[in-house]
């Protein structure tokens, strides 16, 4: 999990954001047929975070814990929680349609396993929206999903750069598969952003070290890292629905 910059920011500041309140963060996935009320309750916590769950029947088991739950980045139909996310619909929107204004059509889109719900579905639905708008359909063979990390970014920039009619433009939902993307196909021998433009999501650390630097679209990671703890620990039990803003940032991965 921690090859991704994301959750090292996001937990780096939750743990600082604990530890000022007199609190300890322990980071526990949950074994195969173990759900993450029954880790909660072997380990006798007095609070969980929860990133990324799409799961009615985990939400539905959570909520008999009668202890405070936040959810971030999870998108479950149970209510009773407090919840941080950011718009992730307009956040692949923005992204593709920065890349239609610059003139780009063949647009491909990288990203993690797309279900029926969550981070990935979103995004995904904010880029068809996007081609929606310039008269443009979802190619099945631009639409590349798998497991949200560095090497499987390496893999589909060498099949992008392999294609026979390749995309000129791709959207990654994450800055660790653009970084691996852009190192697919540089070893392919194609050029960034001069052959195809590339832009990312998050805004990590990763997206300025990149060659050329990622545009991409940011996140405070950080903020909803600091802000789950301070909803955790708060006395006001009114339950709070953050949504940060999501800003574009342009660098050198677009032409």
């Amino acid at each position: 999990m921690f090859s991704n910059p994301f959750y090292g920011d996001f937990m780096s500041a939750a743990e600082y954001t604990a530890r000022k309140s007199g609190y300890h963060i322990m980071i526990s996935g949950a074994d195969s047929g173990q759900t993450y009320a029954e880790v909660a309750r072997t380990r006798g916590l007095d609070g969980v975070i929860v990133v990324g769950m799409n799961d009615d029947e985990e939400c539905r088991q959570l909520k008999t814990l009668n202890i405070p739950v936040v959810l971030v980045d999870s998108y479950c139909e149970a209510s009773g929680f407090h919840s941080i996310s950011v718009d992730d619909m307009q956040g692949g929107y923005m992204a593709t349609k920065y890349l239609l204004e610059k003139g780009l059509r063949r647009i491909a889109h990288v990203t993690g396993h797309v279900n029926d719900r969550g981070v990935n579905f979103l995004r995904h639905k904010g880029y068809e929206k996007a081609l929606g708008e310039y008269g443009l359909s979802t190619e099945q063979s631009l639409l590349l999903s798998g497991e949200v990390s560095f090497e499987y970014g390496c893999e589909m920039g060498e099949y992008l750069a392999g294609m026979a009619e390749r995309p000129d433009g791709v959207f990654v939902s994450a800055d660790i598969l653009a970084v691996g993307l852009c190192m697919g196909l540089r070893g392919r021998g194609v050029r960034i952003p001069k052959d195809i433009s590339v832009i990312g999501f998050d805004d990590s650390l990763l997206s300025k070290t990149c060659d050329p630097p990622l545009t991409t679209i940011h996140q405070d990671v950080a903020a909803k890292g600091a802000e789950a703890v301070k909803l955790l620990i708060s006395e006001n039990h009114t339950l709070q629905n953050k949504v940060f803003p999501l800003t574009l940032v342009e660098r050198g991965s677009v032409r």
